[in-house]
Parts: C-alpha cells; structure tokens; sequence
C-alpha cells in the first residue's frame, strides 16, 4: 500500500510519518510512505504518464499550495484515493468534505486519534486488491485475507469466526450488527452462500452435500437449515452447472 503525506512543516511531515509508520508496524501491514514538504512536488509526480498514485494521502490544508486545492487535483487523477487532511484549524473543514475527503484531524494529532482513523479505515477499505478484504482480530490486530482462501464463515458468541481452507480459524472482535450485515465483504458476489442463521460458505470449497450438510473439501462439516435445504440444494446445482 502506497501512502503520501504532504506538509510545509517539516516536524508535523515528520510527526505525522511517524503516527502512520507505527501504527502500520503494529498491524504487521507492509506500507510505502512517500514524504512531500511542497504540495506542487507532489501533484507533478502524480501527473507523470503511468504513475499509478498513492492509495492513501495525508494533506496539510494551510500550504504554498491550498491543501484542499491540491486534492482537486489529486481527484483528476485518482478519483478513489482516500484522502485525510491535516491542520491546526476546523476552519476548512466543510471545504475538505467538497473532495470528498476520508477525515479531518486536527493538529497536535494524538496517537490515538491517528489509530481510530487508520483502523476505521483499514477495516471498510480494500485498497487496489478486490480479491482481499481486511479483517480486525479479537487480539486487534488486522489481517488482509484473500476471500477465496476463505472455506466458510461462522458466528459464534457475536463474534465471527473465519474458517480458513488451511484449517486456520481467526475470530474478530465483538460484532455490532447482525451477522450476515458483518461479513467485511460482499460475499454473495464471491459464490458464498448463507446456509444457515449462523453459517455461510465458500462454494468453491464444498466436496458435497450429505445428510443436511454441507461437506467441505478440507473435511469441515457444516449445517444446512433444514427449513431452507430444498432452495440452498438449488443453488448450490446451479453454481454447479455454471447459472
């Protein structure tokens, strides 16, 4: 994941490079964080043919070049990138809303404001990778897990349970929602299936269906609701055949 920060002050780029390395580190995620102390420097390598951009931009507001200026042109060019601004003052906050801007923090930025942002983040976004979803631990640490490594997913005590095709299990922290409406992605685009009050499945996974259950490739056994066996039977049959 490629990340920019871009502030005239050269302790607060460092103050904040600091906040984001670390807490990165401690989520045993792997960043590229890429330090600008001219907003124009910046918007000249974005503008380069087949540069890809940064997933994630931290903008001082009050710089040569107006912080929300520099997200303008930011949006021409990567108009999904999350941007967060920086700054003393709330003054420019309803402008930074106008590009669409992730979140506002206000300088001294506190750790532990930098790490709400950043695991709220980590947590609804999947940067560049669609075929991966992050995933925030009871232990609090986040995981990026690839959806088709995933066999079947269980909720147990308001938690969910990942259940692994290696046969690995990794539970989250307690739900707020409703299951299904807690699945960090969406599965039903990824031929899962909610076979159950408290059990969807990987359909590229199953081996077969046998006595009201669905059985995995890796040996899980995993219930099927007996009141909606029949329209789940069905849907397994036409992922099967291809509908």
């Amino acid at each position: 994941m490629r990340i920019a920060i871009c502030d005239d002050s050269l302790l607060e780029l460092e103050n904040t490079k600091k906040l984001v390395s670390s807490y990165y580190q401690k989520v045993q995620v792997n960043v590229d964080i890429s330090c600008f102390d001219n907003p124009a420097n910046l918007i000249r390598l974005i503008n380069l043919p087949n540069n890809t951009g940064f997933d994630i931009y931290f903008l001082d507001v009050i710089m040569q070049i107006n912080g929300i200026e520099t997200a303008r042109k930011i949006r021409e060019v990567s108009p999904d990138a999350v941007i967060i601004f920086t700054t003393t003052s709330s003054e420019f906050a309803v402008d930074a809303f106008t590009v669409k801007a992730y979140h506002y923090l206000i300088k001294p930025i506190a750790e532990e404001q930098m790490n709400a942002v950043l695991d709220d983040l980590s947590i609804n976004f999947n940067y560049r990778t669609k075929n991966t979803f992050n995933f925030k631990t009871q232990t609090l640490n986040i995981l990026s897990i690839e959806i088709n490594e995933v066999c079947f997913i269980e909720s147990i005590d308001r938690r969910i349970v990942i259940h692994l095709i290696t046969g690995e299990s990794i539970t989250s922290t307690a739900l707020r929602t409703k299951f299904l409406d807690s699945i960090p992605f969406n599965y039903e685009n990824y031929n899962f299936i909610s076979c159950h009050a408290s059990f969807i499945v990987n359909m590229n996974h199953v081996k077969a269906i046998e006595d009201g259950s669905f059985i995995m490739k890796n040996g899980f056994v995993v219930p099927i609701a007996k009141r909606n066996f029949s329209s789940i039977k069905k849907e397994y049959i036409k992922y099967l055949i291809g509908e």
